[in-house]
C-alpha cells in the first residue's frame, strides 16, 4: 500500500494569518495553479484533472494520490497562505497493474478561507461512528472499483477513528462490532492483494478474536499462512473454513495446494532421514 516513490518542495510565498489549520472535515477554498505543462497536451500530467478539485476542497475525503498530497499541505497552512510546491511520485493503484506511471506537479497552492470543523477528540461517539462508517462505504466503494490503495486509505482512517472510542462502553453495541469487523477485514482485502501477508495474518486475526466464525477471515489468513510456507497453520485455517462452509471452492483449491507441500515435506524428511541412518 505504498508509493513507488515520493518527493515534495515547498516554500512558503505568503504567510497567512491567524494560528488555526484546516482540521478533517473543513471545507477549503483554494486554487492550485499549474506553472509547467505537457509540450503535447498542454496539461501537466500529475495524475488528475486539476478542474476536476475545483475551488473546493473537503479535508480528508481524498481518493487518489494527488489530493491526498494537497490534503496534507492544506493541514499546514493557514489562511491567506501560498505555498509554491513542487512534487512527484509514482504510484500502483490497482493491484493487478505492473508497473506505476510517474506523475509530477509544479505551482502554487493557496488557502484562501475554511470552515471551521470540531478537533476528532470533540466529536461525538455517535458521531465518530457515523464518520466510521463514512470511509467504510467510500472504501467500499474504491474496493470495488479495484483502486486498492484508496480503499486503503479509507478503511485505514475509519479504522483509526473507531480505535479512539472507549470499547468499553460499546461491548454491546453491534453497530460498532460489525464496523471494526468490517474494517479490519477490509484492511485484510487490500494487503492481500498487494502481497502484505504478515499484515493480513496479524488483522484476520483481530476479526477472528472478535468473530471466531468469519468465513472470510479464515480463508485469507490460510491463504496468507500459505504464501509464507506455515503450512501446518494454512491447513486448520483452511480446513475450518471448509467446515463453515463445505462449498467453499476457493478454500478447496487452496486446501490441496497446501496438502501437497505438506506431502512434499514429509517426503524430503524421510529422505534425509534415509540418509542420516545409511
Amino acid at each position: 500500500m505504498e508509493m513507488d516513490s515520493f518527493f515534495l518542495k515547498k516554500t512558503i510565498l505568503k504567510q497567512g494569518s491567524g494560528l488555526e489549520t484546516p482540521r478533517d472535515g473543513a471545507v477549503c477554498n483554494i486554487k492550485i495553479s499549474p506553472v509547467t505543462k505537457d509540450e503535447n497536451s498542454g496539461q501537466m500530467n500529475c495524475g488528475v484533472q486539476l478542474n476536476s478539485l475545483g475551488s473546493k476542497f473537503t479535508i480528508g475525503e481524498t481518493d487518489s494520490e494527488f489530493e491526498r498530497i494537497i490534503n496534507d499541505c492544506l493541514f499546514s497552512m493557514k489562511q491567506g497562505e501560498i505555498w509554491d510546491i513542487q512534487f512527484s511520485y509514482s504510484q500502483n493503484e490497482k493491484s493487478d497493474e505492473t508497473s506505476a506511471e510517474m506523475y509530477t506537479f509544479e505551482g502554487s497552492l493557496e488557502l484562501e478561507s475554511f470552515t471551521s470543523e470540531k478537533h476528532l477528540c470533540e466529536l461525538s461517539d455517535d458521531e465518530k461512528l457515523k464518520l466510521c462508517a463514512h470511509h467504510k462505504s467510500k472504501g467500499v466503494e474504491q474496493f470495488n472499483l479495484k483502486r486498492t490503495v484508496s480503499a486503503f486509505h479509507r478503511f485505514s482512517k475509519g479504522l483509526k477513528i473507531l480505535l479512539t472510542l472507549n470499547e468499553k462502553n460499546f461491548l454491546k453495541n453491534e453497530e460498532y462490532k460489525s464496523l471494526k469487523v468490517a474494517l479490519y477485514s477490509n484492511i485484510a482485502a487490500c494487503q492481500m492483494t498487494t502481497g502484505k501477508y504478515c499484515h493480513v495474518v496479524a488483522n484476520c486475526s483481530e476479526v477472528l478474536y472478535m468473530d471466531s466464525r468469519n468465513e472470510k477471515a479464515l480463508y485469507r489468513r490460510g491463504t496468507a499462512y500459505l504464501k509464507l510456507q506455515d503450512y501446518g497453520k494454512a491447513a486448520a485455517d483452511l480446513q475450518r473454513t471448509l467446515q463453515l462452509n463445505p462449498n467453499n471452492g476457493a478454500a478447496k483449491q487452496q486446501l490441496d495446494i497446501v496438502n501437497k507441500h505438506i506431502k512434499q515435506a514429509d517426503r524430503e524428511i524421510t529422505e534425509g532421514m534415509k540418509k542420516f541412518f545409511q
